[in-house]
């Protein structure tokens, strides 16, 4: 069986939308209709398979990474079903990072400089035990604190943003900023030094 993957990044057209949208809600990749017309103007590529059918849709959303202080594209893929074992999780991800390179630039300042994909699918990152991926250019990234392996790219001909790129970049994009964790109080709880009350 054949697969075609088509570049659909800042080019979706109504009908276009109400397929993807479809798609997903009847995968249960998203919860409802509402969910997935959020999502719509993240898609990068679709997979289609030798009848045209829709199978697969990656999406990417700006978002700081705080141990780079650096804006890099969260790459998601979601593939049908039925078709989990046509393998199209590799060129979809070759085919969206060059996708988006090509966007980077052509802009006058980058959104992002990069992309970064956690592996919840823990088959991926079995099988991918190389530190880096010349076919992909993905690069071990360390893992999540959902414990997923990580992955990162960095695009061809692009530089580290400077703090003032990644605030405008922020506001621009409405990039995910994720929060700082609680810091654990010292002593905390009852009982041990410092645990008393004065």
């Amino acid at each position: 069986m054949t697969h075609k993957i088509e570049a659909v990044w800042k080019k979706t057209t109504p009908e276009l939308e109400k397929e993807i949208i479809e798609f997903w809600v009847s995968e249960k990749a998203l919860p409802n209709e509402a969910a997935a017309a959020q999502r719509i103007k993240q898609a990068v590529c679709i997979g289609r398979n030798d009848e045209g059918k829709l199978i697969a849709v990656c999406t990417v959303q700006a978002k700081l990474v705080p141990r780079l202080r650096q804006l890099l594209y969260n790459y998601r893929t979601f593939v049908a079903a039925a078709h989990r074992d046509s393998k199209l999780v590799y060129p979809m991800a070759i085919q969206a990072r060059l996708i988006l390179q090509e966007y980077t630039h052509s802009l006058p300042q980058p959104e992002c400089i990069g992309i970064l994909i956690e592996f919840e699918n823990k088959g991926l990152g079995t099988a991918w035990r190389a530190a880096t991926n010349e076919e992909t250019k993905l690069n071990f990234f360390g893992f999540s604190q959902k414990g997923f392996e990580m992955r990162v790219s960095y695009f061809d001909n692009v530089d580290l943003q400077t703090p003032a790129q990644v605030k405008a970049a922020i506001k621009a994009t409405g990039a995910l900023v994720p929060t700082a964790p609680a810091r654990r109080r010292q002593g905390g709880g009852q009982g041990g030094q410092g645990g008393q009350r004065r």
